[in-house]
């Protein structure tokens, strides 16, 4: 949700060499409505050759909205730790929904990283990164995020997207719960799906094998 794309270096060190790859962020300064988010990745695409987008937890709806306008050369989805409808309800979204206006006018906790993004387990320097990188952002935007998953529901582009998709799922996820999959897979019943032993920000803990599973799904489409 921190936008910046600076938690993405390992996994880019850990994919095959000829892969092209393109880091799309959010500005840190400013909320962008879905319209912009939409048009600031169309920005990224290239002319013609054929890309796969690849999404982390807040940034899977936009991905899906992606997908379901079929731009011409677009091969693949691969969605990780994510949602397309919002995955807070009940008694944690009247709490996130008082507490949203405060929770980012301090610095990240630590222990709130480590409990709910990267494990208990995590390496320092994992957390520092992660904490660094919310730190980078305004706090009213990253309370603008966060309301903005409150009303996510993508589940009707999800099932006009006609490309291949692949889902990478934590094992110990404590912010997205099982049921996301399980709602995408009624949705779409033979989605591929990979569930990976670890945290919600599971491409940053588990790097190389994020890496292989991206690569083979990617190879397998060429």
């Amino acid at each position: 949700m921190d936008g910046t794309g600076e938690l993405f270096h390992d996994l880019v060190s850990a994919l095959p060499n000829g892969f092209n790859i393109t880091i799309v962020g959010y500005p840190c300064d400013r909320f962008l409505a879905d319209a912009e988010s939409l048009q600031a990745a169309r920005e990224a695409f290239p002319a013609t050759e054929r890309f796969v987008i690849l999404a982390e937890s807040y940034s899977t709806p936009l991905a899906v909205r992606l997908g379901a306008s079929t731009p011409f050369n677009l091969a693949g989805l691969i969605l990780c730790s994510g949602f397309v409808n919002s995955p807070i309800s009940g008694w944690r979204r009247s709490l996130l929904s008082v507490a949203a206006p405060f929770a980012f006018r301090m610095p990240l906790p630590r222990s709130v990283a480590r409990r709910w993004l990267v494990g208990g387990d995590a390496p320092e320097t994992l957390v520092d990164a992660v904490c660094s990188a919310v730190a980078k952002v305004r706090s009213e935007v990253m309370t603008a995020r966060l309301r903005e998953i409150f009303h996510c529901d993508v589940r009707r582009e999800f099932a006009q997207v006609a490309v291949p998709i692949v889902y990478l799922q934590a094992s110990r996820d404590r912010l997205v719960d099982p049921s996301a999959l399980d709602e995408m897979r009624l949705i779409k019943p033979d989605l591929n799906f990979v569930r990976i032993d670890g945290p919600h920000l599971i491409l940053q803990r588990q790097a190389q094998k994020g890496a292989q599973v991206i690569a083979d799904f990617v190879r397998a489409l060429s």
